[in-house]
């Protein structure tokens, strides 16, 4: 089963990192695919549960946001299934 989340806003490198490795600890995983810039995650799986896997992203996943006053902060993120993100990024024409 494949199942594709938007994960926009989770600019957080380290959290990413960190996802990728917990997901994949998962006995039920098999693949995991992340796109920052694409905001989106797919993760092929034997029947895991997609609610489960939508709670530990947003346990775990973040993103960070220049606040007001200048300072970065973290975010929460709002993990949703979806079948529309993309992995890929449209392609640049050369000249």
């Amino acid at each position: 089963m494949r199942t594709r989340i938007e994960v926009e806003h989770a600019n957080c490198t380290f959290c990413v990192d960190a996802v990728r490795t917990e997901l994949l600890a998962r006995p039920l995983v098999r693949r995991v695919e992340m796109s920052v810039t694409a905001g989106c995650l797919e993760v092929d799986h034997d029947h895991d549960d997609p609610a489960e896997l939508i709670e530990l992203l947003r346990r775990s996943l973040h993103g960070s946001q220049v606040a007001d006053n200048g300072e970065v902060v973290m975010i929460t993120i709002d993990p949703v299934i979806t079948h529309d993100c993309s992995m890929h990024l449209p392609h640049k024409h050369r000249p």
